[in-house]
């Protein structure tokens, strides 16, 4: 799940809207998904964008602010890939 690292990069770059969409569609399904990647995702963002992302992730990349964008695009997140996924 190194990917979630790659998909917060992604919804942060605003060179790119569609490329946006997408990271914010596949992001949302990882943390509604695995609960791992919800808590590394919400301590990432913080309370405040985490929510706002969950929210409506179809549109998040429409209202970013130059802050959140570079929180996104900074993002240091590593979620190992030997890490055991439970279903």
């Amino acid at each position: 799940l190194r990917v979630v690292h790659g998909l917060l990069f992604a919804l942060g770059n605003a060179n790119h809207p569609d490329s946006q969409r997408q990271a914010a569609i596949t992001l949302e399904f990882f943390v509604r998904s695995f609960p791992f990647v919800n808590d590394k995702v919400k301590e990432a963002l913080g309370e405040t964008f985490y929510e706002e992302f969950l929210k409506n992730p179809d549109d998040l990349y429409v209202k970013l602010t130059s802050i959140q964008a570079d929180v996104l695009s900074s993002n240091k997140i590593n979620i190992p890939g030997d890490t055991e996924v439970q279903e």
